[in-house]
């Protein structure tokens, strides 16, 4: 679980003070941009709990033989906390393996759909989760999860998909 990755919330906390300090332009971080800004205005930012969350899936051939025709394709469905510096955000420590889809083909749109809605529900059971813990400055009345850029390997569609439980 995110929450149980040590010194979570410091890193967080220092990284939002940083970017506090930081001129718009150039924007650094994902959280100076336009459609963060959207879904977690400033004035709710000290209020509440705000994660943000990027959700790829990547494919490969785990027989690595594309020159014989053989191809076995493998996804991995990441996660990670777009709240935590660029720096840290893609280190192995702070990825999470969300789940694992065995080919050997790529699966349509409709399956993929299937098996993320798991993870979703999931992401809400985080949600509750935080809203029943005693976080520090923290009111329990208001608890938003996330964010997902969600870019399945090679393709350039993106969709955005805003989650909000209070």
């Amino acid at each position: 679980m995110v929450l149980n990755v040590s010194d979570f919330e410091e890193i967080i906390e220092t990284w939002k003070h940083q970017l506090e300090f930081q001129p718009q332009e150039p924007i650094l971080d994902v959280a100076q941009g336009p459609m963060w800004s959207m879904l977690f205005p400033k004035e709710t930012i000290h209020h509440s709990w705000h994660l943000g969350f990027s959700l790829f899936i990547d494919w490969y051939n785990r027989l690595q033989n594309k020159l014989a025709g053989v191809q076995v394709s493998m996804g991995l469905i990441m996660l990670n906390c777009l709240n935590l510096p660029p720096q840290l955000r893609y280190q192995t420590k702070y990825m999470f393996l969300s789940g694992i889809i065995l080919g050997p083909k790529q699966p349509n749109m409709v399956t993929i759909n299937n098996i993320l809605k798991p993870l979703v529900n999931k992401l809400l059971e985080l949600c509750r989760v935080i809203m029943n813990t005693q976080i520090p400055q923290r009111p329990q009345s208001c608890c938003e999860v996330g964010i997902f850029d969600w870019r399945c390997g090679g393709h350039p569609q993106s969709w955005w998909v805003y989650v909000s439980l209070s």
